[in-house]
């Protein structure tokens, strides 16, 4: 908890969060 957390850049946040999210928006349509 006490350790600081380094700064993640925009395109590698991007880069996961998006298959991410269409992931799980496929899912939410097949389903």
């Amino acid at each position: 908890m006490g350790l600081p957390i380094p700064p993640t850049p925009n395109i590698h946040w991007q880069s996961v969060s998006s298959p991410y999210l269409a992931l799980h928006l496929l899912r939410f349509v097949l389903s």
